[in-house]
């Protein structure tokens, strides 16, 4: 087994269980209700993209690669990530705020992630990895058990680097998984939350969809590193929403963290603002209902951020497939190419199952777009994300050509 595939099975693993337990709260609670059958249909479309994931990358095993210098760099930043958060978190809980509960590990946590993006951005994504290993409760984890944890996240950052690509909140699961892995070696308990009501959860939905939006649009319509642009929408949660309420506020700027790991999805994962909010409104959902579980964890936050970036891209791809076998002719999915942002590396003419994009000469073109699949394989695969799907007649898109500048 490739060290791929054991990536693939931790973050997998750590998803799914949250989202069932969260999905299991919401029955507990309601029954069959909307919100239930909402739960049901976004495990079954998350559950459908991870299947979809193993077969499209982990079985495939050229992208294997000997362990190397990189690896161990960012292992080590991980690491170093991990404690340097947990050290400041327990310094900030310390001090005396009064009245305001400021939260001391969103704090910590956004305070090393901007740090890293200004000072070292080549490590930034492993160190903000690790911050939330960090994050972990610091009344519940001893120095010992922060150090298994920042170990293990390190260990399955190194083994997840191929799988899940471009999905926010793939590195607080990452630190998830460390963070629980030294909670049952050390025999601790995970503090149990309880789950709060609507009179609050409406706000909670609120600031989850805001931050998730704000994060999506600093990274990609702004451009802004996607950990500084996750990073300060957390130090700004952090602060000013305790001073607006001394009584919630806390609980929404965490709210408000977990949905910016959501707004860290590169576009070709979540395709614009509007799967964007849908993403931050699953991101409340479970938040809201996995409360009971896995409490203190560092990395839980990720970890809902996660599965619900997972479940929009199902989403998206449904939309795609209804549109494909519903909508008029004219109106059906096509893909173009983007001339600004080629790079002529020619991976999406390599994946392409039915030959619908060829490289001629110094251009990318797309020849009988009416072959076309719609299996999304040459967004996923395109790093430039210069892909994307258009609605329009079949003519508009016969000859999209793209040349590098």
């Amino acid at each position: 087994m490739g060290k791929s595939a054991l990536g693939y099975i931790v973050l997998v693993g750590m998803t799914t269980v949250l989202f069932f337990l969260a999905l299991w709260e919401s029955f507990d609670l309601h029954g069959l209700s909307f919100l239930s059958v909402a739960g049901i249909t976004i495990l079954l479309t998350l559950l459908v993209e991870e299947i979809r994931e193993f077969v499209s990358v982990v079985l495939p095993t050229g992208r294997e690669a000997r362990w190397d210098r990189t690896d161990a760099y960012n292992f080590l930043f991980v690491f170093f990530g991990a404690i340097v958060t947990f050290l400041l978190s327990s310094s900030i809980a310390g001090l005396d705020f009064g009245p305001v509960l400021i939260p001391s590990a969103v704090v910590a946590s956004s305070v090393v992630g901007i740090a890293m993006a200004l000072v070292k951005p080549a490590y930034a994504v492993p160190a903000f990895c690790g911050s939330f290993a960090g994050m972990a409760c610091t009344e519940t984890y001893s120095h010992l058990s922060l150090i298994l944890a920042a170990g293990a996240a390190g260990l399955v950052y190194v083994l997840s680097k191929y799988v899940f690509d471009g999905f926010g909140g793939k590195l607080g699961t990452i630190a998830f998984s460390g963070c629980v892995a030294a909670t049952l070696l050390t025999h601790r308990i995970f503090p149990a939350g309880s789950i709060p009501g609507w009179e609050v959860g409406r706000y909670l939905v609120l600031v989850s969809v805001l931050a998730a939006l704000i994060t999506y649009i600093l990274s990609t319509r702004l451009k802004l590193n996607v950990v500084f642009s996750s990073a300060i929408v957390g130090l700004t949660a952090g602060v000013l929403l305790p001073l607006i309420s001394a009584e919630h506020g806390s609980n929404l700027a965490v709210m408000a963290f977990c949905a910016s790991f959501a707004g860290m999805s590169a576009r070709r994962r979540v395709v614009n603002e509007a799967y964007m909010a849908v993403a931050g409104l699953i991101c409340a959902l479970i938040f809201i209902y996995s409360a009971p579980h896995l409490g203190g964890a560092g990395g839980k936050l990720g970890t809902i951020a996660f599965g619900s970036s997972i479940a929009v891209f199902g989403l998206y791809r449904g939309a795609v497939f209804a549109g494909k076998k519903v909508l008029p002719k004219k109106l059906l999915v096509r893909p173009a190419v983007r001339k600004e942002r080629c790079m002529l590396c020619g991976n999406c003419v390599r994946v392409c199952p039915a030959h619908v994009l060829e490289r001629i000469d110094d251009a990318i073109v797309v020849t009988d777009v009416r072959k076309c699949t719609k299996c999304l394989k040459c967004i996923r695969v395109c790093e430039q994300e210069a892909i994307e799907l258009r609605r329009g007649a079949p003519e508009k898109f016969a000859a999209i050509e793209l040349s590098a500048e």
